[in-house]
This record gives structure tokens, sequence and C-alpha cells, in this order.
């Protein structure tokens, strides 16, 4: 009786070694299709609120002006979220990916122009809220004073993103090239 046992067990282990083989074999002929690219759009104008601001690209392709409507001169899909806003030192994230510009902030009141980096960022599907059809640059008193000595500093307006935020532009200034 002891062959007859052996028999089996050998038998059934030949067919779970099948059934596995088949099952891999099986998976491995799955085509797995990825998700689809998520669709950014761009937001087609915007409007300087902040009163005597023109903002132009060090390289002469556009010049914003307060009080006109543009139409976006660029848009990149570098964002941050409200959870991890932008901070001054956040510009180095533009050269790599091509999201900015380098600009000069002309301000009425000063003397010199102030240097900086300016994003336009597209919006996802699920975007809402009036900066995700059309940006609005403000720009306090309180940024461009910290803009002074040498410091950095960074301004910009948040979207609405289901239970989150995330930037629909962001804009660095200094007093010096940076």
């Amino acid at each position: 009786m002891r062959p007859v046992l052996a028999h089996l067990k050998t038998k059934d282990l030949r067919r779970a070694i099948l059934l596995v083989a088949i099952i891999l074999i099986s998976y491995g002929c799955v085509a797995v299709t990825p998700p689809p690219p998520i669709q950014y759009r761009d937001v087609p104008q915007g409007m300087i609120s902040t009163k005597g601001v023109t903002i132009a690209a060090e390289d002469g392709s556009f010049v914003l002006k307060y009080g006109e409507t543009f139409n976006t001169p660029f848009s990149g899909k570098l964002t941050w979220l409200d959870f991890y806003p932008p901070k001054s030192e956040s510009f180095d994230l533009c050269s790599p990916t091509g999201s900015c510009v380098k600009v000069r902030v002309t301000v009425a009141g000063k003397k010199k122009p102030l240097y900086g980096y300016l994003n336009f960022s597209k919006m996802q599907p699920s975007s809402t809220g009036p900066g995700s059809r059309s940006y609005l640059i403000e720009i306090p008193k309180r940024y461009i004073d910290e803009a002074s000595g040498g410091r950095v500093s960074v301004v910009y307006e948040w979207v609405k993103l289901g239970t989150l935020k995330h930037t629909g532009w962001v804009l660095w200034l200094s007093d010096v090239p940076f």
C-alpha cells in the first residue's frame, strides 16, 4: 500500500507544479495597461493686480503689465502642494525642469528692477476655482521688502485640487541676481 500512496503524492505534486506553471505563464501573458497620462491643461490668461508692477522676461519674450490682461506666455508641470509649499530656495527646481523663466520685476517706487524667476503651472483636470481659469498675480509690499539685501522672497497663488491646493503661479524675487 505504501507504493500507491507514494505514487499518489508524486501525482499530486506534479499537478500542483503544473498548476503553478500555468498561473505563472498566464500572468506573464496578461497585458497590464498603465493608467492614461494626466491631461494637464493650460490657463489661457492672467493679469497683474499690483499697481505699478511690470514683469518682463530677461530674454525679451514677453512683458506683463499691471491691469492688462495677458495671454499666458508659457507653462509647465512644476507645481507645489499646500503641505509642501514653495520656499525661497525652491527656484533651484526651475532650471532642471525648464518650467520657469528668468524675469525682471519693475515695482513703482523702486529705483532698480528686482531679479526673479516666474513659474506658471499647468492645471490638473480636477483643479477648480478662479485660479484654475485665470492667473491673478498679486505681489504684496512685504514680499517686495523681503527681497532686499540679497535675500530671496517667494510669492504664489493657491488653486484648489480636491481637498488639497496646488500652486497656480510662483514668483521668486531678489534685489541681486540669483
